[in-house]
């Protein structure tokens, strides 16, 4: 009996997680297509050489502009003294930015982020 709500839960997350991989596909597609027309467009423009040699430029998708989440650490520690640890911080700044804390990559990938933040700032501090 236990295990049938087991079943439920992971049958839930598979179809979950198939539905994020459809969506991501779709979204690769439109993507490929646009970046067929770009590589059309340059060789109609004069382009001499294969397009594909073009070095993919990746953006960063921050959450926090610079220096913000050292400043946002220093104020907690200030005002909220309570929040010692990493995932309590990480919880109280995915609610200020209005993210899901429900989300388990997100809060671990916030996580990592303060756990680094804090230390860089206790070494500058004993410098």
């Amino acid at each position: 009996m236990d295990s049938l709500y087991a079943i439920f839960a992971l049958k839930r997350k598979r179809a979950e997680l198939s539905g994020q991989i459809k969506t991501l596909e779709k979204k690769r597609r439109a993507i490929m297509s646009a970046l067929a027309h770009v590589d059309q467009t340059l060789n109609l423009m004069g382009y001499d050489g294969d397009p594909k040699a073009i070095q993919p430029k990746c953006s960063r998708n921050t959450m926090f502009k610079r220096n913000e989440l050292a400043r946002t650490l220093y104020e907690l520690a200030r005002t909220r003294p309570e929040l010692r640890t990493n995932l309590d911080i990480a919880k109280e700044l995915a609610i200020r930015k209005g993210r899901n804390i429900k989300n388990v990559v997100l809060m671990e990938s916030i996580r990592v982020r303060v756990q680094s933040t804090r230390r860089h700032i206790e070494r500058q501090e004993t410098a």
